[in-house]
């Protein structure tokens, strides 16, 4: 292939295997061909290449034949093209790298031409073979990873023999099915063990991981016929997507921490109007509170709002609205008067109010006079109420009382995110001493940072192991000390009196190795001032 145009058509006969039943057509050439049927064995003219490459971008056909007097480059070279006349869909990936070189989304519905082949592993001659599982090659591949995965495999299983093509991994096996029904891809699905199919990319033998270990085949897909994916996967994969979508019809359904009292409340008037008794009410209260609520409110909190709430006796000014915001929402605000800024908790950390979020509870409060007057069983009284939560609905009395508010729920600085060794991620807290993890965000803690990842003890990151191998060139003692230093860095431990500098020349790695950490860190990490750095006469402290 060396010094010829990657674009010139393929110039052989190839043999390829109908699959499914084709009527006679007429072919770009204008000749007629077929009909044929499934298991037929046809060859291929070179001038009827183009017409017949439909037949296989369509599924119609498979091919299986590689073309004589090819040039190999590399064994590299060698197998990305059988895997391409094998029907698969592949990508050249970064050398002894899993990531694409080329945009290759598009690849999961649009066939790749023998050219791409040519001309891809002509300019990356050590490029690794990635194949598109899903619909386009038809291939669903199971992952398993290490001793975990193998149990896993073996329990769901129920220790079956598998005699589909099977490739080692750097951890563990690859074993490839046909995919006869399509399923997302997907991780996790048993412990140690993960999907490849529709929108995902596997890494094929002989590639090279970033350890140096060679993928390769135990049972090639050269010599042995892929299986349907088994029923007994199918069910677990199905199981898997409803429990998904089960989780998404939730979501809509959650009460967010800032409206759990005024929706408890609201949902306690109307049924209470409808004449339900309060124990009852109660009930059901406190079902919608441990279903429904994001986070669930302490049982004597809902049990206040059916039986306390009326009897509170609020008055009927802007002081008593004020009380009334307190009630109802006292648990997640405060006031910092050296800011001169309401902190609001939005059910992971404590943030400024920067965006009027004060004013839309006071709103709140206001309206649920409403549901007071609802509840009041003295028919005066409930008009008199009905009547002030009209009137409390004006600009001036919704600003006193968030005014009056503020002496009631102070708060100073110094009293913020205090426990210096929490890691506040998205789905909980971990303690950086002793790398425990608790699901609860800790309100009580006055936490305002907040790192934008989920926490998981068995994540996987191949990309970022990968990166990091690609940028330091395999020194592991390096990558290691890397690691700590990062560990480091998120404590706010200055005993070891270190700073950190990355240096090198250009395009290796720095930018995109700091973006990641910050990213990662989010809450957590600045973007300091170049100034921090600079001896100064009169130093203003960092920035």
């Amino acid at each position: 292939m060396n010094g010829e145009d990657p674009n010139k058509e393929p110039d052989y006969d190839f043999l390829i295997e109908i699959v499914e039943d084709v009527d006679a057509f007429i072919g770009d050439d204008l000749r007629t061909y077929g009909p044929y049927s499934s298991g037929d064995i046809v060859n291929v003219p070179k001038y009827a290449a183009k017409t017949f490459d439909i037949l296989l971008k369509n599924g119609f056909a498979w091919t299986y034949d590689e073309p004589p007097e090819r040039v190999w480059l590399n064994p590299l070279f060698e197998r990305a093209v059988k895997y391409f006349y094998l029907g698969l869909n592949i990508v050249p990936l970064r050398e002894k790298g899993k990531v694409s070189i080329v945009p290759w989304k598009k690849y999961q519905i649009e066939k790749i031409e023998i050219r791409d082949v040519d001309r891809w592993w002509s300019q990356w001659p050590n490029a690794n073979i990635g194949i598109v599982t899903g619909s386009i090659s038809r291939l669903l591949v199971l992952d398993i990873d290490g001793e975990e995965g193998r149990q896993s495999l073996k329990i769901a299983s129920n220790d079956a023999p598998i005699n589909t093509p099977v490739a080692r991994s750097s951890r563990g096996k690859h074993y490839y099915f046909r995919a006869n029904r399509i399923f997302r891809t997907c991780a996790g699905i048993l412990p140690g063990v993960d999907v490849r199919c529709e929108g995902g990319l596997i890494v094929a033998p002989p590639s090279v991981h970033p350890s140096g270990r060679v993928y390769e085949w135990e049972k090639s897909i050269f010599d042995f016929s892929l299986e349907d994916t088994p029923e007994w996967l199918c069910e677990i994969l199905i199981e898997n997507e409803s429990k998904d979508k089960t989780k998404d019809n939730a979501k809509s359904s959650v009460i967010p921490v800032g409206r759990r009292n005024t929706e408890l409340t609201r949902i306690s008037g109307i049924l209470i109007n409808r004449g339900l008794p309060q124990e009852v009410v109660k009930d059901t209260l406190s079902k919608i509170n441990q279903i429904r609520c994001m986070e669930p409110l302490d049982q004597g909190e809902v049990d206040r709002i059916t039986t306390d709430f009326p009897k509170n006796n609020f008055a009927m000014t802007d002081l008593g609205n004020s009380e009334r915001l307190i009630y109802q929402y006292g648990d997640i605000i405060r006031y910092c008067h050296l800011w001169k800024k309401w902190i609001v908790w939005d059910g992971k950390r404590w943030l400024k109010d920067d965006s009027g979020a004060i004013y839309r509870l006071a709103k709140d409060t206001v309206r649920n006079i409403n549901v007071e007057a609802a509840l009041e069983s003295d028919y005066l009284k409930k008009g008199d109420l009905s009547k002030w939560a009209f009137l409390s609905e004006s600009s001036y009395r919704i600003e006193a009382l968030v005014k009056l508010a503020t002496n009631e729920l102070p708060i100073s600085p110094d009293d913020l995110d205090k426990d210096v060794w929490f890691l506040n991620v998205e789905n909980g807290i971990i303690d950086l001493r002793t790398g425990e993890f608790s699901e609860d965000h800790l309100k009580e803690k006055f936490i305002t940072k907040l790192a934008s990842v989920k926490y998981d003890p068995d994540a996987k990151c191949p990309l970022w192991e990968n990166f990091l191998c690609e940028i330091f060139e395999g020194n592991e003692e390096l990558i290691d000390y890397v690691q700590k230093a990062i560990g480091y860095s998120m404590t706010s431990d200055d005993r070891e009196q270190i700073l950190f500098f990355l240096h090198g020349l250009g395009q290796n790695g720095k930018t995109t190795f700091l973006n990641i950490i910050m990213t990662m860190l989010g809450e957590y990490a600045k973007d300091a001032d170049p100034s921090t750095f600079m001896d100064k006469k009169f130093d203003g402290g960092p920035k």
